[in-house]
C-alpha cells in the first residue's frame, strides 16, 4: 500500500476528520492486509501522533480482543499513552497465534501496510513504536529495509538475534518456530546457528544483529540514526539472553554515534508485566520528547 502524499492543508483537514470521527476514548477495529488491527484514540486532546505496538511470539490480535488488551501491564502502558494524547495501534502483523513469525518478510509487509493505512486514514504526522520480545525483530527489520520510519522506538525485553534464539535458550523450542517462519524444516533443539547452512541462508537478510554487526558506521546511522532509542530488559532473561541481544545491539548503535537509553530491571523473567509497569513513566516521557 503506497502512502498518500498530502499537502499541509489536506493533512490538517485529515487530522481534524480523524479526531472528530470517533469520540475521545473510542477505538476502531478493522482488518488491514487481511490482519486484524485496532486503533485506540486518546481520551483527551489528541496530539496527532500514534504509537504502534508490536507484540511478540505467542500473542495475538483478533476481531474482538488482543493479548495486550488482556494483560494488566500492557493495558496500563496503553492507557498511559492514551492519557498523554497519543493514539495506540496494533496489528496481528501476519503472525500466527503461538508463533510470532520472527520478523520474516510477511510480518514486515503487513506491518508496513498498517503504518501506511494509519498515515493515510487518520493523517498521523508522527509514528512511534513500542515493541516487546520478537516484535523487535519486525521493528529493526523494517528500519533495515527502509520500509517504515519511526520517530522513536522503545524496545522491551528485545529479541534482535535469530541466531541467539536458534540455540533454544530457556529450553523453549525456537528451532521449530523459526524454521516455520523462514520456510525450512528443523525440529531438534538446540539448533546450531554457526554451522546450520540452511538456517544461515534462509535468515541472512532477516537477522538484525548479524546484519548490523557486519555494517559500517555510516550504514548503521542511515538505518537507525533518524530514530530515538530506549530499551528496557530483565537482567537475567532466560529466554532472550541480554548479552546476545539488547546489550550487543545497543553497543553497536552507540559505536556508530547513536544514543540508546538502556534500562535494566533486576529479574530472571522475560517480558514480564512488571517490566511494562516499572517503566511506564519513562516510556511516556521518552516518547513525549518528540511531541510538538
Amino acid at each position: 500500500m503506497a502512502a498518500t502524499v498530502m499537502t499541509r492543508r489536506t493533512l490538517f483537514a485529515g487530522l481534524f476528520w480523524a479526531t472528530a470521527a470517533l469520540p475521545a476514548g473510542e477505538q476502531s477495529r478493522v482488518q488491514v492486509s487481511g490482519e486484524w488491527c485496532f486503533v485506540k484514540f486518546p481520551r483527551g486532546t489528541p496530539n496527532g501522533q500514534v504509537v504502534l505496538t508490536l507484540h511478540g511470539a505467542g500473542e495475538f490480535v483478533d476481531g474482538t480482543s488482543s493479548s495486550w488488551e488482556q494483560q494488566p501491564g500492557a493495558t496500563r502502558l496503553m492507557d498511559a499513552l492514551l492519557d498523554a494524547g497519543f493514539a495506540v495501534a496494533q496489528s496481528n502483523s501476519a503472525a500466527r497465534h503461538g508463533n510470532g513469525m520472527w520478523g520474516n518478510g510477511e510480518t514486515q509487509s503487513t506491518t508496513a501496510a498498517f503504518v501506511d493505512w494509519l498515515r493515510d486514514r487518520y493523517a498521523f504526522r508522527t509514528v512511534h513504536a513500542v515493541a516487546v520480545s520478537a516484535g523487535n525483530l519486525i521493528l529493526t527489520n523494517l528500519l533495515l529495509s527502509g520500509r517504515v520510519t519511526f520517530d522513536s522506538a522503545v524496545m522491551l525485553a528485545p529479541c534482535v538475534s535469530l541466531a541467539s534464539e536458534y540455540r533454544c535458550p530457556g529450553g523453549i523450542n525456537r528451532v521449530r518456530t523459526l524454521s516455520e517462519a523462514y520456510g525450512f524444516v528443523r525440529t531438534t533443539c538446540p539448533g546450531d546457528p554457526v554451522h546450520d547452512r540452511e538456517f544461515l541462508d534462509r535468515t541472512a537478510h532477516y537477522d538484525p544483529l548479524r546484519r548490523v554487526l557486519a555494517m559500517n558506521d555510516s550504514d548503521v546511522r542511515a538505518a537507525f540514526g533518524k530514530t530515538r532509542w530506549m530499551a528496557a530488559y530483565e537482567s537475567q532473561d532466560p529466554r532472550v539472553p541480554p548479552e546476545e541481544n539488547v546489550k550487543a545491539f545497543a553497543a553497536r548503535l552507540e559505536r556508530a554515534g547513536i544514543v540508546v537509553q538502556v534500562n535494566e530491571m533486576q529479574a530472571n523473567t522475560h517480558g514480564s508485566q512488571e517490566l511494562f509497569v516499572r517503566y511506564i513513566p519513562e516510556i511516556v516521557r521518552f516518547i513525549q520528547k518528540d511531541g510538538k
